[in-house]
């Protein structure tokens, strides 16, 4: 009887046990470091064929190189060269309950942590963005890439039409970015509303694809000139331990006369207000001074906005100028 018994709970502890993680494999770890490896070079092993796609910011590529059991991937590479960096995303199949895809996505962790072999941080944030609700972890190899915003690779839950879908990102490098050329005079922006989604990406990922020179170095902040340009103009990035700013600012002899200074603040105000991302304050005068503060829209009462923007403007005849200022908490 005793024996009948033993047998009996065996098999009752074997069925509500949980399942094995599919990921914990020889044939994942080595995909993994593979695919790795490949995106310190740019994934050009990985990159498969072009993608007619529609998307405004990267170059989409099919995939050669496949994680097991993922459903499907993309490879993704800048539009602009030398502004931001490759990346390969895998999606994997969606689940109908939250728990099962945060075990999915816990056991995937735990097959990356396996594969890299040394010590990772990570960091979970969850996230909305309009309807959709976001739960991200992030990987980094210490809390030093956490302060530089420097990701390794990352995976998110998203629930969208009725399932949660479980998404794995491996970020790559690229080479030295390209000398730019700053005019000495404002340059018409041909796609404002293009270059600032592409910015408000950066900003979630607190704009780690725009660190470009160090300008300025303390115990307080780093200060970084921005890879990418905006009017033709380079940008200021002030990196502290809290947040991280992006800054445009023109004045003369840069900018013609208030009457430029006036039009770009007024085409800034436009696009951004309509991201939807945005809560405009009314904006108010001082003097020679125009500006206008803004931070998450749809923010609940008790959370904290995790960024802001200043628009400004000054319309004096000897001194004009306008500027832009954005900041990502570190939160």
């Amino acid at each position: 009887m005793k024996c009948i018994l033993l047998i009996l709970s065996f098999i009752l502890f074997w069925k509500i046990s949980p399942a094995q993680n599919p990921f914990a494999t020889e044939k994942f770890y080595a995909t993994f470091k593979y695919i790795y490896a490949d995106g310190e070079k740019g994934f050009p092993e990985v990159k498969g064929a072009y993608r007619d796609n529609l998307n405004s910011f990267y170059f989409d590529y099919e995939i050669k190189t496949m994680l097991p059991d993922a459903d499907s991937g993309k490879f993704s590479i800048p539009q602009v060269s030398g502004i931001g960096f490759p990346f390969v995303t895998y999606y994997f199949k969606p689940a109908t309950k939250l728990a099962e895809a945060k075990n999915k996505q816990s056991n995937l962790h735990a097959a990356i942590k396996t594969a890299w072999g040394n010590p990772l941080v990570e960091v979970k944030k969850p996230d909305t963005a309009n309807k959709l609700a976001y739960y991200k972890t992030y990987c980094y190899k210490n809390e030093e890439s956490i302060k530089q915003a420097e990701v390794l690779f990352y995976s998110y839950l998203v629930y969208e039409k009725g399932s949660y879908q479980v998404v794995l990102t491996i970020n790559g490098k690229t080479g030295s970015a390209p000398v730019i050329t700053v005019p000495d005079e404002l340059l018409y922006e041909t796609n404002l509303d293009k270059k600032i989604k592409a910015l408000l990406v950066s900003m979630d990922n607190f704009f780690a694809d725009e660190k470009g020179v160090v300008t300025e170095q303390n115990q307080y902040y780093t200060k970084y000139e921005s890879r990418s340009l905006l009017y033709g103009q380079k940008c200021s990035l002030k990196d502290r331990t809290s947040e991280i700013s992006f800054n445009f600012y023109a004045e003369i002899p840069v900018l013609s006369g208030p009457e430029e200074a006036k039009d770009v603040y007024e085409k800034l105000l436009n696009v951004l207000s309509g991201t939807g991302r945005f809560k405009f304050n009314p904006a108010i005068r001082e003097g020679s001074r125009t500006f206008v503060f803004a931070d998450e829209n749809n923010v609940g009462a008790w959370k904290i906005s995790k960024f802001s923007l200043v628009l400004e403007y000054y319309d004096n005849p000897y001194t004009p100028s306008v500027s832009l200022l954005f900041t990502r908490k570190k939160i």
